[in-house]
């Protein structure tokens, strides 16, 4: 398939980060009316640097953006210019993920960076979009991370389908690994909050293990699997999704080179093996062009890049939730009978 035959299959984005993904214009005015000072050098660390070293590195390029997405006008027009982008790359369903705690540096609660997020995202028709809402790893004994994650969940849980779909752990995922947070997953369950969780990008296969040990309902990245034969034949058995992102993965060097992105293997092993940028504006991609730069690289046929498409709407928290909704359906009407 060509790009231009791309764009115009629809497809769904399950893994794209809003801070990682906001326009450079709109960053260098959103400054500009916040009174910040921006230089064109600034500007340039909002993506990726071709030398990046590593998963830490990379979430260096956040800065800036998190800076200026402070107060509800510019997280607004973040997620609407966001939407409209998706959309006009063939994206028909988004599940767009960000961390409302690191959004509250003006005074607005978690609530308000939510409705704020939302609001944007209903102003673009053709598109349907929800959030997984992103808790940040830190240290085990920061009992102020811990207090904004369990505020995450509880936010989660008051917009549950209303606009919310799940939540997520990201961060740096190797110095902090995901089993000291099990309590927000604890929590989480309590509440009926699915989540998906960062695991096998910078950390290994035992990352991953301990992600689906908690109850994680699909994988962010999850590159390491590739490393152990059982752990993929039980993402295959019990249907756990991956959501790959080989051009970040090469950037963050959770994979040496692109071309050595185990996508293809996961497919062949039947993983329900999804495709997805993380971040359009720090990685310099769009999805569309991820899809043709896998076909590309790893030899991919057009049926496969189907597949790939079908996985990420099967996967999606919001095509999940209408599975489970026609079957209690069915259930009520089978006791009626």
């Amino acid at each position: 398939m060509t790009l231009e035959e791309i764009k115009k299959i629809k497809k769904a984005e399950l893994h794209v980060h809003l801070d990682g993904s906001m326009r450079l214009q709109t960053i260098k005015e959103l400054a500009q009316e916040q009174g910040l000072e921006l230089t064109e050098e600034d500007l340039k660390k909002c993506i990726v640097p071709e030398d990046c070293k590593d998963l830490n590195q990379y979430l260096e390029a956040f800065e800036i953006p998190v800076k200026v997405l402070q107060t509800k006008e510019a997280l607004t027009r973040a997620a609407k210019e966001l939407a409209e982008d998706l959309k006009a790359d063939g994206v028909v369903l988004a599940e767009i993920r960000f961390a409302p705690g690191k959004h509250t540096e003006k005074g607005l609660t978690q609530d308000e960076v939510v409705a704020a997020v939302l609001e944007g995202l209903r102003q673009v028709d053709g598109i349907h979009t929800e959030l997984i809402l992103c808790c940040m790893r830190g240290p085990k004994e920061d009992k102020k991370n811990e207090e904004i994650n369990l505020e995450t969940v509880d936010v989660a849980k008051r917009f549950l389908e209303k606009g919310v779909c799940a939540i997520d752990l990201a961060g740096a995922e190797k110095q902090f690994p995901v089993e000291d947070h099990k309590n927000l997953f604890e929590k989480a369950k309590q509440y009926g909050v699915p989540y998906t969780i960062h695991a096998g990008e910078a950390a290994g296969v035992e990352s991953i293990e301990k992600a689906i040990r908690l109850g994680a309902k699909r994988i962010g990245h999850g590159t390491a699997a590739i490393q152990s034969e059982e752990l993929m034949r039980k993402l295959a058995e019990e249907g756990i999704p991956l959501e790959c992102c080989p051009t970040s993965n090469a950037q963050t060097k959770s994979i040496e080179r692109y071309e050595n992105h185990p996508i293809n293997v996961f497919l062949q092993k039947g993983i329900n093996a999804t495709l997805n940028t993380d971040n359009r504006t720090v990685s310099g991609i769009k999805l569309s062009e991820e899809f043709k730069k896998a076909q590309d690289q790893f030899g991919l046929t057009d049926e496969q890049l189907v597949i790939l498409i079908k996985n990420s709407i099967d996967a999606s928290f919001y095509n999940q939730r209408l599975q489970l909704q026609n079957r209690n359906n069915y259930k009520k009407e089978e006791e009626t009978r």
